[in-house]
């Protein structure tokens, strides 16, 4: 499940800062799903070639399948991941939302020119 993608984004200086937030955002932003759902999302659940991802488990619980548009799918097969996640955190589990978060703060605000601002 392995794409290999124009290499636009590793061009992109925002991708060497923080890669894995960077490619959160552009799942984020492409998709329009959920954080929670994003930084759930699995290798055996995403295929590379087609942009479908599978969400087994969904806020409904019903599965759902969203298609990833070529600049995800270019960004997600940038980053290194493990079996378990995309978005890894501790061994065996996601990326965690404080971790997200921090992350947020740290880098995208004031790359952003977010800094100090309070979010709206």
């Amino acid at each position: 499940m392995s794409s290999h993608g124009s290499g636009h984004a590793a061009r992109a200086p925002w991708i060497s800062c923080r890669p894995n937030l960077s490619v959160l955002l552009v799942v984020l932003l492409t998709t329009g799903c959920r954080l929670s759902e994003a930084r759930q999302m699995q290798p055996q659940h995403v295929n590379l070639s087609t942009g479908a991802w599978l969400q087994p488990k969904t806020k409904n619980g019903k599965p759902h399948t969203t298609y990833l548009p070529t600049q995800a799918r270019e960004a997600i097969a940038l980053l290194p991941h493990s079996e378990d996640f995309i978005f890894d955190g501790l061994p065996g589990q996601c990326w965690s939302l404080n971790g997200a978060g921090k992350a947020w703060q740290s880098s995208a605000r004031p790359m952003l020119g977010l800094a100090g601002r309070a979010p709206a």
